[in-house]
This record gives C-alpha cells, structure tokens and sequence, in this order.
C-alpha cells in the first residue's frame, strides 16, 4: 500500500491498530497506545523480533531519503504518539495540532520495502517492521479504582445518614476499608508482575 502524505499514513497506521486490538479491548483496557519500534523480523510460520541495525536496509531491498539514514528511528517516540493522537481529531482540534506538527514529509525517512513480502516460501525471510508499545493509562486505572470504590462510598454515607445508625462509623466503614485493602493487594501484585516482565524483556 502507497501513502501520499504523512498525515494518510498516521491514519491508516492508528485504524489498523484499532482495528486489530478489537472493539472491547481499545475501550476496556488499562493499556494505550504508546509509540511504534521499529524492528528487524525474521518470517516463516511466525515473526521473531531481532536486534535493529542501520546497515540492514540497504541489504534487503529497501527505499528510503536521504541515504544513509541520519537517524535511527526516523519517528521519535514523542513524534509517533503526538501524531497518532492528532490523526483521531477532527475539524478545528486537528488544524491546531497539525500546526504544531512538523511540517516535514516523513515518506520519504521511511524504509519502504520496494517488493512485496512471500511467506510462502520455505527459507526464512528477514524484513522491517513497526511494533505497537502501549502503556498503562493512568486515567482509566483511576475510573476502575473509582468505579470499584463508589458503592462502598454510597454504603457509608446512607448508613450513617439514611439508614439511622448516626455515629456508627465503624460498621459503616468496613465494606469501604475491606474494598482498598483488595484493590492494594491487587494493584501491588500487578506492579510487581509487570517490572519482573520488563526485568525478563530487558535480560
């Protein structure tokens, strides 16, 4: 698939993403879009990621200007998620950001493969590709925590107010303190989970 403008081609990039994350997961999930790695894959029945060198472009039938490449990536972290956000607004909020943008044409900074990729050989095919990284967005994991807590808070205030038993805030507290210490539990064990897989990625 040829993109004309940079802008096509963030559009094209944020649908497909959306699209194979799935309606439930991009609108339950704790996890958001970050930014795109670019990485070297090897392809037969399945994609191995392996370590990105600069030379490898020239090697494997790839376009791109200037040559050699000035920078690896062409698209910082900073640059793909900004774009990505903007390529989701419309009307006067999308003139605003694109401003902001830069102007420049990355097209042409981009490794275009200059020939279509055939897995259906039986040899291993080496190529370059973009990776989706997400990060957990702080927002939602608030709404959950929010969402988890509200009843309890409801709970407390009718028993003390609604429900005749003024004063009694112990009793009235307990569902609520019963709550945080789960959600502590939980959110402990996660964080935990998730720097023993980052310790695991980075070995």
């Amino acid at each position: 698939m040829n993109w004309h403008t940079t802008d096509s081609f963030f559009t094209q990039l944020r649908s497909d993403y959306l699209r194979l994350r799935g309606y439930a997961t991009r609108c339950f999930s704790i996890w958001c879009y970050s930014h795109c790695d670019f990485y070297k894959a090897s392809a037969t029945s399945s994609y191995i990621r392996h370590e990105q060198s600069n030379a490898d472009f020239l090697k494997f039938h790839y376009d791109y200007t200037p040559k050699p490449m000035a920078n690896m990536p062409p698209i910082t972290k900073h640059e793909f998620k900004k774009r990505h956000e903007a390529s989701g607004k419309h009307g006067f909020h999308l003139r605003c950001i694109k401003k902001k943008a830069h102007n420049r044409n990355l097209i042409e900074l981009l490794p275009r493969k200059v020939n279509q990729l055939d897995l259906s050989a039986d040899e291993r095919k080496l190529f370059w590709g973009l990776y989706a990284r997400q990060e957990i967005s702080f927002f939602r994991v608030l709404v959950y925590n929010v969402i988890c807590i509200s009843p309890l808070v409801w709970f407390f205030f009718m028993w003390l107010f609604a429900w005749g038993h003024a004063g009694d805030q112990q009793n009235a507290s307990v569902p609520l303190m019963i709550m945080l210490s789960f959600l502590s539990i939980f959110w402990t064990t996660f964080i935990a989970s998730l720097w023993q897989k980052i310790d695991g990625d980075a070995s």
